[in-house]
């Protein structure tokens, strides 16, 4: 087995990094907090003192990060990837970043014969640390062939999304309507508390009619939504793009969206 590295050892990060060595891997690890990396090099990981030196020794590099600035530090940085990676190796991101980002690493690292790939991360019911985890991996088929096998060893669903950044679009689209269903019911049940209605009784009768239309939903939409999709991109191919442009190319907000961001930006500032 080639030995992993892995840089970001956090909740996420330090759950696939003890999967990965519980399966076998020879690992060299490094965390800004020195604690994050202990219990690995107590059960045989290497402890780097820098992310550079990660790349330096290690042919496949993961990551695990709390957003893009961190993973352009650690991939881009003065004492990040770029100043150890070389010819052959493989730099692959867990975290929910940025597409565009993900593309300008890659660019970055090209030159110097190394591969790139996005692969963030939807945790499961059961959690990271029972492997129930979906791994949405794009970049190079090449590339995936070959980091598979590590993905299998610390998740239970993988799939190859195509493209660079693709798996990262994907994940940010799973992240806006996750937070938007969020967002309506919380507004449901504050509507419902200010009639005077309990909460906790509203949540629960709310809860069983969410289940049925989620369960009703993955029934119905292949034939509603995807079929009008398909009509869709018919019509926008008779009317002309210009007359049917998304309404973000022209300026137009999405309120689902653009609440999903404030929420972030709060939730991370």
């Amino acid at each position: 087995m080639e030995i992993i590295g892995f840089v970001g050892l956090g909740t996420v990060g330090g759950a696939v990094a003890v999967n990965l060595r519980r399966a076998g891997y020879p690992m060299m690890v490094y965390d800004i907090r020195p604690d994050a990396v202990q219990w690995l090099v107590a059960h045989g990981a290497q402890s780097a003192a820098s992310a550079d030196e990660v790349a330096r020794q290690c042919p496949i590099v993961f990551t695990s990060l709390p957003g893009p600035p961190e993973v352009e530090q650690v991939a881009l940085g003065s004492m990040g990837f770029l100043q150890g990676i070389h010819e052959g190796s493989l730099y692959v991101d867990l975290s929910s970043s940025d597409p565009s980002l993900i593309r300008r690493i890659e660019d970055a690292f090209r030159p110097h014969g190394a591969r790139v790939m996005d692969a963030p991360l939807i945790v499961g019911r059961n959690g990271i640390a029972h492997r129930s985890v979906q791994v949405l991996a794009s970049g190079p088929e090449e590339s995936f062939g070959k980091v598979k096998p590590v993905l299998d060893s610390f998740a239970d669903t993988v799939v190859y999304t195509g493209e660079l950044g693709t798996g990262t679009v994907i994940k940010l689209a799973h992240n806006l309507v996750r937070r938007g269903i969020g967002l309506a019911i919380g507004e449901g049940i504050v509507l419902g508390a200010k009639a005077g209605v309990d909460p906790q009784l509203l949540w629960a009768c709310m809860h069983w009619g969410l289940d049925v239309q989620l369960h009703q939903l993955a029934k119905t939409f292949p034939e509603t939504v995807f079929k009008s999709l398909r009509n869709a991109r018919r019509f926008r191919h008779w009317s002309g793009e210009k007359r049917c442009r998304p309404r973000h190319r022209a300026g137009a907000p999405i309120q689902r969206a653009d609440a999903h961001r404030r929420v972030g930006r709060a939730n991370h500032g």
